[in-house]
């Protein structure tokens, strides 16, 4: 299995084939398609035997079968969810990751790639005005950093004397992602979803109200959200930061999604108060650019972090070195096995330099902009909110949800687009969010056109 021999080279021509001609004609190509359980059954089913298939025959079946019958989330006309966009460069550089089986839980075993890893930690804590004594590390995804997070958060305040009978309680919008609720119940706590004001944000006046004045003595956070998923919007920050340090309240800023349009002078401020937070998660596999999967975990304080999540053993050693910039990642989350999964943004940050990310960020903003000025336009299409950010949110007049499920199948089936529906107000709409600078205003009007 392992010595590397001509059959093998034959398979990574191949394999370096696909991925080239991904990289240099994406807009050219299939948004992927839903695999047919029967037809997958048929192709994969027997895939694994005691003999094996060869790699020839296997190298067919990931070309010809599993990669198609996957969604292409970079893909210029992928619009569900938040897409995933990632440059070349980024690209490259988690293939280099994979080839030389990078082990970055620890010092000791990482310590390039941590270094190069904290360069961009630094960078992001920069943008949002924290400390100098910000540290963090780089965890799969936002539902395992809002865990962390809390984690961290409910250490301190049992460390503060609050005695807590079970995991805490947590506040966040009710717009908020599902991945605080599946945190808060993995700790086994209690969430309070908080309405939204007019303008469906989070602020301080709608979190009194919430708690009715009368703050739960187990209250371990608040997590404010930076672009919420189904809206895009940004909860007011600077009101929350000031209700939180009020209350000695630990505050989580779930940027996921939407803190790299800090990036944008126009946007900045929405992200005013960030700078008091106590935790922040950005997924650079989302707006940042990088493939599958990342999510920046910040810390405003690295020893409330290290306080809760260090642990040892001596059969890792300690080849810390004793200073900040050493300190293992495995300290910072619930994890120790783990890939450098922040070296692909900075490999991609130190190629282009962060003033093309400034543009890029930028793109997608115009467009969004441009796109609601033309739903605006459409009489049979009305805008349901203006965008904050870079998701729209829409609906086509007289249709129903059935009217958009069946057009998002075809498109996706059809190879030509990719868009999921969502609700708003209990009404059926449709939903874009464009972060990829290759997304073109003719790729999204396509779309609309198909609505008349």
């Amino acid at each position: 299995m392992h010595p590397y021999d001509e059959k093998t080279e034959l398979a990574f021509q191949r394999i370096a084939a696909e991925i080239r001609h991904r990289l240099e004609e994406h807009a050219g190509q299939s948004v992927g398609k839903l695999g047919n359980l029967e037809a997958l059954r048929a192709a994969l089913g027997d895939s694994i035997s005691q003999q094996g298939l060869g790699v020839d025959r296997t190298t067919d079946l990931l070309l010809g079968e599993v990669v198609p019958h996957c969604i292409d989330q970079g893909h210029p006309r992928s619009f569900a969810a938040i897409p995933s966009a990632a440059t070349p460069a980024a690209t490259l550089c988690d293939l280099v990751i994979s080839a030389t089986n990078m082990f970055a839980g620890t010092w000791a075993s990482g310590s390039g790639a941590i270094f190069a890893e904290n360069q961009v930690l630094r960078w992001l804590a920069d943008l949002a005005g924290l400390p100098s004594t910000a540290g963090g590390t780089f965890v799969s995804g936002g539902t395992v950093g809002i865990l962390a997070a809390l984690i961290a958060a409910r250490h301190r305040t049992r460390r503060d004397g609050r005695c807590l009978a079970g995991g805490g309680v947590v506040a966040a919008s009710q717009e908020a992602h599902f991945a605080v609720d599946a945190a808060v119940a993995a700790m086994d706590g209690k969430i309070i979803r908080v309405p939204t004001d007019a303008t469906y944000r989070m602020t301080d006046h709608t979190l009194r109200e919430a708690l009715e004045n009368d703050l739960p003595a187990e209250t371990i956070a608040v997590v404010a959200t930076a672009g919420t998923p189904n809206l895009g919007v940004v909860d007011d920050l600077e009101s929350i930061a000031r209700f939180c340090r009020k209350h000695d309240i630990w505050l989580h800023v779930d940027g996921t999604y939407g803190f790299p349009a800090i990036l944008s002078a126009h946007h900045r401020s929405l992200f005013t108060g960030i700078e008091h937070a106590d935790s922040i998660s950005v997924d650079p596999h989302k707006w940042l650019f990088t493939p599958y999967d990342s999510c920046a975990l910040l810390y405003r304080d690295a020893d409330d972090a290290t306080a809760a999540h260090a642990w040892s053993g001596t059969y890792l050693g300690d080849d810390t070195c004793g200073t900040p910039e050493a300190i293992d990642p495995k300290d910072f989350a619930l994890h120790l096995s783990r890939r450098p999964r922040g070296l692909p943004l900075w490999f991609s940050i130190a190629s282009h330099g962060t003033d093309a990310y400034r543009r890029a960020v930028a793109a997608s903003l115009d467009l969004t902009r441009r796109v609601a000025e033309e739903i605006d336009r459409r009489e049979e299409l009305e805008l349901l909110i203006p965008p904050a950010l870079s998701v729209i949110l829409f609906r086509r007049r007289d249709w129903s949800m059935t009217d958009y499920q069946n057009l998002s199948r075809s498109l996706r089936d059809s190879g030509k687009a990719w868009f999921l529906p969502t609700e708003f107000e209990e009404t059926a709409a449709a939903r874009f969010a464009l972060i990829n600078p290759q997304t073109r205003f003719e790729d999204v009007s396509a779309v609309l056109d198909a609505m008349r």
